[in-house]
């Protein structure tokens, strides 16, 4: 039993498992880039459970960080404004 009857079944059966070759290799080579993760923004809690930061050294004082300033920006004060006629008031019959 063949698989293909004709020369040119054979012919395009080879062409296209080459080009699929070629095309997997490619996408081996010349694949996407490494993307590093990206950076993580927040707050590292401790919920205890690592022996870093453990330990019976205790600080002697309170540990208070100084108030920040704030600059406070000057309000405005609204200015009244006078309504403008509207276009049905002028047209007059």
């Amino acid at each position: 039993m063949k698989y293909f009857k004709t020369k040119h079944e054979r012919n395009s059966a080879r062409i296209t498992a080459l080009l699929m070759l070629i095309l997997i290799l490619l996408f081996f080579v010349i694949g996407p880039p490494y993307l590093d993760p990206p950076t993580e923004y927040g707050v590292a809690v401790n919920f205890g459970t690592t022996d870093f930061g453990s330990g019976n050294v205790q600080p002697l004082k309170p540990i208070r960080s100084e108030p920040k300033k704030i600059n406070k920006i000057p309000q405005e004060t609204p200015t009244e404004s006078k309504p403008e006629e509207s276009i049905a008031d002028k047209v007059e019959d």
